[in-house]
């Protein structure tokens, strides 16, 4: 395992090309190398890149091109290992034989400013063109970079769906913005976490191994799956850093692994500032924590009707996409919510949605961040990831909780007909968990409110039009 490892992260540049043949598009990565490729990656019709030479991929091997020319000058000597004679490679680009014209011959052009492998223009399609630097967001180009290498790319459709995200917004029209503190709707980030003990990967797996209760997510199938042990988790995780994983295997994490005491309850995290009983109240279940396998996509969705989240990322190379929950947004979510997402979502969402905003944690330290209430969010992990979470509520994060109450009650309404009623009633017992946040911190602060103060107001209101929801469901 150690030399495939070792012989894939030699790779300093892939990209993905397209050519044309009997009217469809057939694509093919180029990998430009440090050393010889291995059998270990790449699927048949790749090319890898290494100095002077070229390999073509077969099916189960890698073979050193072919140099001169065929018939007196007329074709490269290189065919296709699918459409033999039919395409031929004319130095790094499949083309058609009867589009190849042996009189202009291609000139290699300079590769020092892009950092890898520079294309000829005729090579690109316009949605591929920001990979020669003409994107509003270069710095994704990196990150495409990172996932078009081992283990991930031997991930079959875990590796696809992420592509695609990435290259969407490699080709986003507008500057994506970083969701910077104090200048974001989405967070308020970049705080150093508060802890007596440091919260580590280990912690998570012993809360994982003795949970009874823990969400265990299927990434390439996009669906809970239920009773499986935590064995299988933590095979599926390791299974995915080998890049072994088939296209049709599982593809586990967790989504919710309660903490314990001999897990992440024992490093005694204070989510600051909102452990202030006159500002804030915390989620009496407790923290947390999820884990997601390297290759993960995580799609768009948004958490719970109101609450805040506080963030402690553990370990792990991940982006977090952001949208912030405005009216156009939640009124194109509506009717995806609790819907199982297609493979194709998140690309969907960067597409429809406004306001994206992007948060990259590389994973060198731990990191505290605030989620504002119902933002939408989507997460790629490059690596093994786990974070932890808690939920809070604080006086001046009202308003917009309540805003996002309402719209969550609105949506239940208007989908009873269309929803099973479980999942509905699930709906509805997570915002009675909403209510109960707001109910503490009035306990914890009676002399600030009266009983026409508008949380009390709200917060009774709201337990009244659950009540009458849930009785209507039975």
């Amino acid at each position: 395992m150690t030399s495939q490892n070792e012989s894939f992260q030699s790779s300093r540049f892939a990209t993905q090309q397209t050519f044309y043949f009997d009217r469809k598009s057939h694509t093919y990565t180029i990998f430009k190398l440090d050393t010889a490729p291995t059998p270990k990656f790449g699927t048949i019709g790749d090319i890898s890149i290494f100095g002077e030479r070229r390999w073509v991929r077969l099916d189960m091997e890698w073979v050193e091109v072919q140099y001169g020319m065929e018939g007196e000058g007329a074709r490269p000597a290189q065919t296709h290992p699918v459409y033999k004679s039919r395409i031929r490679l004319d130095f790094d680009t499949w083309k058609s034989t009867s589009n190849f014209n042996p009189q202009k011959k291609r000139k290699r052009t300079d590769t020092s400013s892009q950092g890898g492998l520079a294309l000829a223009s005729s090579m690109i399609t316009p949605r591929e063109a920001p990979i020669l630097g003409e994107s509003s967001n270069p710095w994704i180009l990196d990150l495409l970079n990172q996932w078009n290498r081992f283990p991930i790319i031997n991930l079959g459709r875990a590796h696809s769906v992420g592509e695609s995200i990435l290259k969407e917004l490699l080709n986003h029209p507008l500057e994506i913005q970083k969701a910077y503190s104090g200048s974001s709707t989405l967070f308020l980030a970049d705080q150093s976490p508060v802890f007596e003990m440091a919260p580590t990967g280990q912690r998570v797996i012993n809360d994982l191994m003795i949970s009874t209760a823990s969400n265990v997510w299927d990434f390439v199938n996009r669906y809970i799956e239920p009773n499986v042990k935590a064995s299988e988790v933590l095979a599926s995780v390791l299974h995915a850093a080998e890049g072994t994983l088939g296209s049709e295997s599982h593809f586990f994490g967790v989504l919710d692994i309660p903490s314990s005491d001999t897990g992440i309850s024992s490093c005694l995290i204070k989510a600051v500032p909102f452990v202030d009983k006159s500002y804030g109240s915390l989620e009496k279940y407790g923290w947390s924590s999820t884990l997601t396998p390297v290759g993960a996509v995580s799609h768009t969705h948004m958490d719970f009707y109101g609450a805040r989240q506080f963030m402690v990322h553990i370990q792990g190379r991940k982006l977090w996409l952001l949208w912030p929950p405005t009216t156009k947004n939640l009124e194109w979510f509506k009717m995806y919510q609790k819907e199982r997402p297609s493979s194709d979502f998140t690309t969907e969402s960067i597409r429809n949605l406004e306001g994206l905003q992007y948060y990259y944690l590389d994973g060198s330290k731990p990191a505290a961040f605030t989620l504002q209430s119902n933002t939408f969010h989507a997460c790629i992990s490059f690596s093994t990831c786990m974070h932890t979470a808690l939920k809070v509520w604080s006086y001046d994060a009202f308003p917009e909780s309540q805003r996002l109450m309402e719209w969550g009650l609105e949506w239940v309404r208007n989908a009873t007909s269309i929803k099973l009623r479980d999942t509905l009633h699930e709906q509805l017992v997570t915002m009675e968990e909403e209510i109960e946040g707001w109910e503490t911190l009035l306990k914890q602060n009676p002399r600030k409110f009266s009983e026409n103060t508008p949380i009390k107001v709200a917060v009774k209101r709201w337990r009244d039009t659950i009540g009458k929801m849930k009785s209507s469901l039975t």
